[in-house]
C-alpha cells in the first residue's frame, strides 16, 4: 500500500499537481462514486482494470489435467495468450510499439550479416525479405516456487521473447507470458498437450507470409530455446547431466575407462570428444521422426540451438565451485589467520575474517550486492573431505569472484608463494577476467575479442582441471589442496559456449543469460500467489494483461 501511495504522489507531482482526467489515477480516485458508495468499490475497480488491460484474446485449448476430486484425468479448456495473437495486437498498437518490443535499438541487418554464414542462421537469412526487419525469437520456460501462507506450490511458466535484440529491456518488456499452470494438477500428458498447441502457433508466426506486418517487410525467425539445464533436460531431453554420457553435442563422458581423453576433465584441443560434433544434421539422421519433440516441426527450430545460460552455468554453477575452492585454499594456506583447533570451528573463524574483507570490497566496488555471511555450512565444507561450493545468488557470485581475483593478485605475489599457489591464482584470475570481458563486450564480438575471451576461458578450464587432478592425489589430515576443485558437467558446457557461441558465432553469451528471465519469472510468481491453483491459468493471464496495459501507458 505504501508503494502504491508513493507512486500516486510521484505521478501527481510529475503532472504538476493535477492528473489528466482519463489517467488511471483519476479513474481510481472516482470509484464508488468518489467513495460515497463503498460497496461498489470492488466492481468499479475491476471495470477500471478491464479498461486498462491489453485487449489481446485469451484462447482456450484442450489440455489434460489431473482432477484431485476424482483422481482421474480430464480434458480441460486451458487458457493461452499465443505468440501470434500478441504480436498481432502489438502491431495494431502501431509500428513504433512493434519496433520497440521486438527489435529494441539493435540494427537487425548488421546482426544477421554477422551470423549469416552459420548453419543455424543461413536458412533464416535465405528466406528473409528484409534482414533489417527480421526478428529472432526464443522460447523460454521455468518453474517458480510460490508461497501462500505455509503452502508451497510450483508453477510451470511458458514465455517467449526476441532473441538478443531486447537484452536491455526490463523483464516485463522483454518476455511475454504464454501460459502457466500448477504442477500439482499436471500429469505426464499436460506438457505434451501444451507443446502441441504452442508448436502450431509458433509455426504460424514464423512460417506464414500473410500477416499484416508482412507487407511492411517484417518477419520472425525461430532462433533458439532457453532455460536452465533442469528445465531443458525434463522437457526437451537434452543435456541429461545425470547420465554418464551427459552431453548432447559430443561424445564426452564422466567416466570412460578405456579413453580418458573422452572424459569431463580433458579440455585440451586434442581431446577425443572435441574431434566430432553431434549437431542438428546428425540428430536428424539418428532419430525417428515420431520420437522427436513437436517443436522440431517449427520452421527453423534446430537441435543445436538450446542455448547455454551463463547465469545458471557459471554464476550459479561452476562459479560457486571456483569461488568456494579458492576461498578454502587461501584460508587453509593461512591468508586470513592461522587455523587452530577443530576444523569446522577454525574454518568458521577464518570465514568471518574473510567476510569482513569482502564487505569492505563490496562497498568500494560500486553498487553493493547483498550476501549473507560466510559460514562452513554455506561453504558446504564442514570437514576436509567435503567439496566446497559457496552458495550465492547470481550477482553476488560475480562480485565474490571479482573480490577473490583481486585477492589472488596479492596472494600470488607473496615472497613465499609456491607453484601451487600461483596455479590457484591463475585459475581464479582467468575466470574473473573472462566474466569482465563478457560484461564489457558488445553483442557482436570482433575476432580479437572472441579470441581473447575464448583463451581466458580455456586457461581457466585447463588450470581448474589440473588442480582437480592434483587434489585427487592429495591425502593427509593437514594436507593442502585436499578435496577441492570438483568437476561437474557445467564445466564442459562452458567449453561448448566458448567454442561455439564465442569463437564460432562471435556472439556475446552475456546477451543470452537469464538474469532478466529470472526477474520475469519472479514477477509471474508474485502474481500467481493470489490465484487459486484450479483457476490459476486464466486468472494469471488476466492479471498479466492488466500489467501489460499499464506498461503500455508508461511507454506512451
Amino acid at each position: 500500500v505504501q508503494q502504491i501511495a508513493a507512486g500516486v504522489v510521484e505521478h501527481t507531482n510529475s503532472c504538476g499537481g493535477r492528473t489528466p482526467p482519463k489517467s488511471v489515477i483519476s479513474k481510481l480516485s472516482q470509484i464508488a462514486f468518489n467513495g460515497k458508495h463503498p460497496s461498489n468499490a470492488e466492481r468499479d475497480m475491476h471495470n477500471v482494470l478491464k479498461q486498462t488491460a491489453l485487449d489481446v484474446e485469451i484462447e482456450f485449448c484442450d489440455v489434460r489435467f489431473w482432477q484431485p476430486s476424482t483422481g482421474q484425468l480430464k480434458v480441460t479448456k486451458f487458457p493461452f495468450i499465443f505468440p501470434d495473437r500478441l504480436a498481432l495486437k502489438i502491431w495494431e498498437l502501431g509500428e513504433e510499439y512493434f519496433q520497440y518490443y521486438f527489435f529494441g535499438d539493435q540494427d537487425a541487418a548488421v546482426f544477421w550479416q554477422h551470423v549469416q554464414h552459420h548453419e543455424w542462421a543461413a536458412g533464416h537469412v535465405a528466406h528473409a525479405e528484409n534482414l533489417a526487419r527480421l526478428a529472432p525469437i526464443t522460447f523460454y520456460g521455468d518453474d517458480v516456487h510460490t508461497y501462500k501462507n505455509t503452502e508451497v506450490g510450483v508453477i510451470s511458466v511458458c514465455a517467449w521473447s526476441t532473441d538478443y535484440f531486447t537484452r536491455e529491456h526490463l523483464p516485463l518488456d522483454r518476455y511475454f507470458l504464454i501460459s502457466a499452470f500448477s504442477e500439482y494438477l499436471a500429469t505426464e500428458e499436460t506438457w505434451g498437450d501444451c507443446m502441441q498447441h504452442l508448436s502450431a502457433r509458433f509455426a504460424s508466426l514464423v512460417g506464414r507470409r500473410d500477416w499484416p506486418w508482412s507487407a511492411a517487410g517484417y518477419g520472425f525467425a525461430m532462433s533458439s530455446c532457453t532455460g536452465d539445464l533442469k528445465w531443458l533436460k525434463e522437457h526437451f531431453g537434452v543435456h541429461n547431466y545425470n547420465q554418464n554420457s551427459f552431453c548432447g553435442y559430443c561424445s564426452c563422458k564422466k567416466v570412460d575407462p578405456g579413453n580418458p581423453s573422452n572424459t569431463l576433465g580433458d579440455f585440451s584441443d586434442t581431446a577425443h570428444h572435441r574431434q566430432a560434433r553431434f549437431g542438428h544434421d546428425e540428430f536428424w539422421a539418428a532419430t525417428d521422426p515420431n520420437s522427436r519433440h513437436v517443436f522440431f516441426d517449427i520452421p527453423g527450430f534446430r537441435y543445436d540451438r538450446f542455448l547455454h545460460a551463463p547465469l545458471h552455468g557459471q554464476l550459479l554453477g561452476t562459479g560457486k565451485l571456483t569461488n568456494g575452492s579458492f576461498l578454502t585454499y587461501v584460508i587453509e594456506r593461512g591468508w586470513f589467520g592461522e587455523m587452530v583447533g577443530e576444523y569446522e570451528l577454525a574454518l568458521g573463524v577464518c570465514l568471518n575474517v574473510a567476510y569482513k574483507h569482502f564487505v569492505e570490497y563490496n562497498k568500494e566496488y560500486g553498487k553493493p550486492v547483498s550476501h549473507p555471511r560466510f559460514t562452513p555450512a554455506r561453504l558446504h565444507r564442514k570437514g576436509r573431505t567435503q567439496m566446497p561450493s559457496l552458495a550465492s545468488k547470481g550477482a553476488a557470485s560475480k562480485r565474490i569472484t571479482y573480490w577473490l581475483a583481486s585477492l589472488a593478485e596479492q596472494f600470488g605475489c607473496m615472497e613465499n608463494a609456491t607453484l601451487l599457489d600461483q596455479e590457484c591464482c591463475t585459475c581464479m584470475i582467468a575466470y574473473a577476467e573472462m566474466l569482465k570481458r563478457l560484461d564489457m563486450a558488445p553483442l557482436l564480438l570482433s575476432e580479437t575479442d572472441a579470441r581473447t575471451i575464448h583463451n581466458l576461458g580455456l586457461v581457466h578450464l585447463q588450470t581448474y582441471s589440473a588442480l582437480r587432478n592434483r587434489s585427487a592425489r592429495t591425502f593427509g589430515h593437514q594436507a593442502l589442496n585436499r578435496s577441492l576443485w570438483p568437476l561437474v558437467p557445467k564445466h564442459h558446457y562452458l567449453l561448448h559456449m566458448l567454442t561455439d557461441t564465442v569463437l564460432k558465432d562471435r556472439l556475446n553469451p552475456r546477451c543470452q543469460t537469464l538474469f532478466c528471465g529470472e526477474s520475469f519469472i519472479g514477477h509471474i510468481g508474485r502474481m500467481a500467489k493470489a490465484c487459486h491453483r484450479a483457476s490459476l491459468g486464466k486468472r494469471l493471464l488476466q492479471r498479466y494483461r492488466v500489467l501489460f496495459g499499464l506498461k503500455l501507458k508508461q511507454l506512451s
